[in-house]
């Protein structure tokens, strides 16, 4: 199915990229207090998606990372689209 472990681990990094992406997106209406703070909970799973990108990043370059992220914003608008027809 693959031909190497590189594309491998690219293609792990890149479903834990996306998920965690559209996941921060789909959750990010959702209010939480913590102390005197107020602050959308969709900020929990962003440490996860710029950890991803960095090692995107080291391993497979800048145009891992370009790619990668079109495709996830792409992702994120589909998400919407069929949220708001749904």
């Amino acid at each position: 199915m693959f031909k190497s472990k590189k594309e491998l681990v690219f293609i792990i990094l890149a479903g834990i990229f996306i998920t965690n992406a559209v996941t921060a997106e789909l959750i990010g209406g959702k209010l939480i207090q913590i102390g005197p703070f107020v602050m959308s909970i969709g900020i929990l799973p962003w440490p996860v998606v710029f950890l991803t990108t960095d090692l995107i990043n080291d391993y497979f370059g800048k145009e891992g990372v370009k790619k990668l992220s079109y495709i996830t914003a792409a992702l994120i608008a589909y998400s919407f689209i069929l949220l708001f027809l749904a």
